[in-house]
């Protein structure tokens, strides 16, 4: 009998003792641990109560407090307090999208780039174009091509309400920092200052670089066609075979650019596009 007892005893301190130290963990952004019993999980707050109060009450404190969470069985969960940049929230959005420069065929270029979501608020960009493929290329016959690369980082809204979410994922404002580059020859119509007036075509090679900081916006409509227009401004640099030209501004064709002594460069497009699933999603589906 005396053995019964004392084994219930054991088997008492053991119980106890494990609910003591097998507890679960609450790591706060402050980098205070709350060692508690979670019961509920929810959507904007974590619920929980202390092994060694009463167990009448419940506490909770908001997601936006806290970095992770360990269960008393060692699993690990990562707290995403935002639920706008939660990827879940988009996983029917297509997170690609390749679009045409609507206005660039006027100034005798045709440019398209592609655009791929990395995950919420931020995707990649890349652009290229073949210069000398459209509208008003007889004067000069331009022929070259052109690129360039960013990176695109949406602007959050100004407030925030529960369980809001972006509209898209590649919809709204945007900040876009990006290299533009281009190489292409032309013909240069250089006028003599004496009569009769003679026509000098000498054929000019240019490349040009610039780094710019692009501000856009760009709406997608059904998830399936978008709007995208920016203005960008920055740094650019041109170079060319031709002393005789006497031109203030240069066109790079996907930026403008200024002299060497002013090398200032600015941009603007205007691009329509379609959106489409990756690789990945399409054999998902």
């Amino acid at each position: 009998m005396k053995a019964l007892k004392l084994i219930s005893l054991i088997f008492v301190f053991v119980s106890l003792t494990n609910n003591i130290f097998s507890q679960d963990k609450i790591y706060l952004k402050t980098k205070k641990i709350i060692e508690c019993k979670i019961i509920e999980f929810g959507t904007d707050a974590i619920k929980y109560k202390f092994v060694d109060t009463r167990q009448d009450l419940t506490f909770s404190i908001s997601k936006d407090k806290v970095r992770k969470v360990v269960f008393e069985d060692g699993t690990v969960m990562d707290v995403q307090s935002n639920e706008m940049l939660n990827s879940d929230n988009y996983i029917d959005d297509r997170p690609n999208a390749i679009k045409f420069n609507y206005l660039s065929p006027l100034a005798g270029s045709f440019q398209f780039s592609y655009e791929h979501s990395i995950k919420p608020r931020i995707s990649l960009e890349g652009n290229a174009g073949i210069i000398g493929l459209g509208f008003n290329t007889s004067y000069e016959h331009p022929l070259g091509m052109l690129g360039g690369f960013g990176i695109k980082f949406m602007a959050p809204p100004d407030f925030f309400l529960e369980n809001m979410k972006f509209a898209h994922i590649l919809n709204g404002l945007y900040v876009n920092p990006n290299i533009q580059f281009s190489t292409f020859g032309r013909d240069n119509h250089v006028y003599s200052t004496t009569f009769p007036v003679v026509d000098q075509i000498i054929r000019t090679n240019s490349s040009g670089i610039a780094i710019l900081i692009s501000v856009g916006r760009q709406t997608v409509y059904s998830n399936v066609f978008l709007f995208d227009y920016n203005a960008g401004f920055g740094y650019g640099f041109t170079t060319n075979n031709n002393t005789l030209t006497t031109n203030m501004f240069t066109t790079n064709y996907n930026f403008i650019s200024f002299g060497s002594q002013f090398p200032i460069a600015f941009s603007w497009n205007f691009r329509i596009g379609f959106l489409f699933n990756g690789k990945k999603e399409i054999e998902a589906n």
